[in-house]
């Protein structure tokens, strides 16, 4: 976990809850029994789309930087509620909702593409 979160110490003040939300969702994902590949994926797609931003933040701030890092954050918020729901299922439930879960995490990369839109990435 150290490496995977050190990566991201040195992004921008504005993104730092970002980066405290993705320190739970991996706690949630150390967690996981099942779909472990799938929220592992879902993890990696959280830290490039925060690495992403705090380049593009480098580069032009969106217009409403505000606005913009509370969308993010609601986004991720939201994420890592799944992640938790997730755990929490257990293997038996997880087998017999595996339509709806898949659903739901593809549903949970669209809102980080909708984060990526937010700020012009």
């Amino acid at each position: 976990m150290e490496i995977f979160i050190n990566s991201l110490l040195t992004v921008a003040t504005e993104l730092q809850p970002a980066v405290g939300i993705l320190q739970v969702i991996w706690v949630e994902y150390c967690k996981a029994g099942t779909n472990k590949a799938k929220l592992g994926d879902l993890l990696d797609r959280c830290k490039r789309v925060i690495g992403a931003i705090d380049q593009q933040l480098d580069k032009q701030p969106p217009l409403d930087i505000k606005k913009s890092i509370q969308g993010l954050v609601r986004h991720l918020r939201w994420i890592e509620q799944l992640m938790r729901n997730l755990v929490e299922l257990g293997f038996m439930k997880s087998l017999l909702r595996r339509d709806v879960i898949a659903g739901q995490i593809v549903e949970a990369h669209q809102r980080l593409t909708d984060c990526l839109a937010i700020f012009q990435v």
